[in-house]
């Protein structure tokens, strides 16, 4: 890094969201801290929401960034933009410029199509010369077009490959919706007469206001499904409903040859499932999507029957696995490789979260696979653990030497709290599978230590509810 190059025996480390910098010289760590805030202060953040995969995807921009000498970092829906000032700003105003020329293309339910059937996907694209993505909400289209004047060609494209579904309500008669039979395609009829589908398009204000989609193939009424009926009898029929009156509409006649499901779990589950074996046993197309650090979307599309089989294969699996609390001892669990936690689940027989993945370092919960027993017996376990473990309250915030000289003298666990610096959490460190109730001893062992009876002449200490020592 430039600063270890201008500073020498400056070492700096990042870790998660923080610099670590250490040097001999004092002044040194002081003026590279500083410089460093001079460096961040130049950075511009920008919150920019789902369109950020898009953007980054755009050649217009990663042209424009190389020639204007930018440094550009994608981070989830946020983007971080580096260099000369007024490069940033022209960058910017591009980047502005082309999000509003994106469009959020609402599909519904099946709006996942887009991400589950990737090869479908980069056809499209190819096509079309665009980007697509999937919106943050999970029922739209996001389409970022090359060439405004395709843009009706490619929205329908969208719905035929996403299969769209769409209910429409009205609430009043008369609709002011035109029927029509499909038109046949190139070369031939498309279908019979007596299976030509039935399209709809939105004639006067009532429907015009409403989400009906010009184009599309009626499929039911009111629950009833009209296929294979002819446009007198769909009137007639429409004449005698009452309101509110339900058109459900698809882009295609096949729409319910196929659905798409959105199975949602706790992130810290995913890994414990054995997706290998259901994938291997499914026909369906299966996706992961991980809205952030503590929810997972299972993305599930195909047949129905195929999809309802991978849907119930995943429940069974989900059956053996529960979230537990790990809040307020997950300094215990980390402890020494997680030799404790690892021991619990040992003899427990159970799988949990790897709390070691960076993903679930600062999880507050945890996820437990096994039978019913084994996992209460582990959740018992655990709360003997929360049971065992007292909290002190100092007059001066509690020092890294007596968190060390503590643990070298008595093996014990100290935390020190993450807002409180004077308060801190005390565990014995010991294995012990069963339910009996340390904290007093501890507090024996705790008066016994040769470094505890010294800082307890030179401050004020409380253990737990007792007085001050």
């Amino acid at each position: 890094m430039k600063l270890e190059k201008k500073y020498l025996g400056l070492r700096i480390m990042s870790h998660e969201n923080h610099i670590y910098m250490h040097s001999m010289k004092e002044n040194d760590v002081g003026q590279a801290m500083q410089d460093a805030v001079n460096i961040l202060a130049l950075i511009r953040e920008d919150y920019l929401g789902d369109i950020c995969p898009l953007l980054e995807a755009c050649a217009e921009l990663q042209d424009l960034k190389a020639t204007l000498d930018l440094q550009w970092i994608v981070d989830g829906f946020d983007t971080y933009l580096y260099g000369d000032e007024d490069n940033t700003s022209t960058f910017w105003r591009k980047t502005m410029a082309i999000s509003e020329n994106i469009l959020r293309v609402h599909v519904g339910p099946r709006a996942p199509m887009i991400y589950l059937f990737e090869e479908e996907r980069k056809n499209l694209e190819c096509e079309f010369l665009c980007q697509i993505g999937y919106s943050e909400e999970g029922n739209s289209v996001l389409i970022l077009p090359s060439d405004l004047t395709t843009k009706d060609e490619l929205i329908d494209a969208v719905h035929q490959l996403c299969k769209t579904v769409m209910d429409v309500t009205f609430l009043e008669k008369p609709l002011g919706v035109k029927l029509y039979y499909e038109k046949d395609v190139e070369g031939g009829s498309k279908h019979t007469r007596l299976t030509k589908p039935v399209c709809v398009k939105a004639m006067y204000e009532n429907a015009k206001k409403s989400a009906l989609v010009d184009g599309f193939i009626l499929l039911f009424v009111n629950g009833e499904s009209v296929v294979g009926r002819k446009i007198p009898m769909i009137i007639k029929f429409i004449k005698k409903c009452f309101v509110p009156l339900t058109l459900t509409t698809s882009a295609c006649a096949s729409a319910l040859e196929i659905i798409c499901f959105n199975y949602e779990m706790p992130s810290v589950m995913y890994d414990l499932f054995d997706w290998v074996f259901i994938k291997q046993s499914s026909k369906c197309t299966i996706k992961s999507r991980f809205l952030d650090g503590s929810e997972c979307q299972i993305l599930v599309g195909g047949s129905t029957e195929d999809v309802l089989r991978t849907v119930n294969a995943i429940k069974a699996e989900a059956e053996e696995i529960e979230t537990v609390d790990i809040a307020g001892i997950s300094f215990i669990l980390h402890h020494a490789d997680c030799r404790i936690l690892n021991r619990l689940k040992a003899d427990c027989n159970v799988v949990t979260t790897d709390i070691n993945d960076l993903r679930f370092a600062e999880a507050t919960r945890i996820a437990v696979r096994g039978n019913f027993v084994d996992r209460h017996k582990f959740k018992s376990y655990l709360e003997n653990v929360r049971m065992n473990m007292i909290d002190i309250v100092c007059n001066v915030p509690i020092s890294l030497d007596f968190i060390t000289n503590l643990h070298h003298e008595m093996g014990a666990i100290v935390s020190v709290h993450p807002r409180d610096p004077q308060m801190a959490y005390i565990h014995d460190g010991l294995f012990h599978p069963g339910t009996k109730i340390r904290a007093r001893r501890l507090r024996e062992e705790l008066r016994k230590s040769p470094f505890f009876q010294y800082f307890a002449t030179k401050n004020k200490i409380i253990l737990g509810d007792e007085n001050s020592v």
